[in-house]
């Protein structure tokens, strides 16, 4: 995976991901694996390490509560 070289870059993904929210909702996550699949698919690797860093993100920025995992 190459990696994120300068704060712009980071901030351009962060937008992305932020974007994908706004347009997928709650199906965000889902929309993001599949096209890393599709990527994955197509021999696309830049695609693939992309959605995997935007997934990152995801997770980052959902709110702490939807993170824990019920007992």
């Amino acid at each position: 995976m190459s990696p994120i070289t300068s704060a712009s870059d980071f901030d351009d993904l962060r937008a992305e991901a932020q974007a994908i929210v706004r347009a997928h909702g709650d199906a965000a996550t889902r929309w993001v694996a599949e096209q890393t699949v599709a990527s994955n698919l197509a021999g696309h690797l830049e695609g693939v390490h992309r959605y995997r860093r935007i997934a990152a993100l995801l997770d980052e920025m959902r709110p702490v509560a939807e993170q824990e995992t019920p007992e």
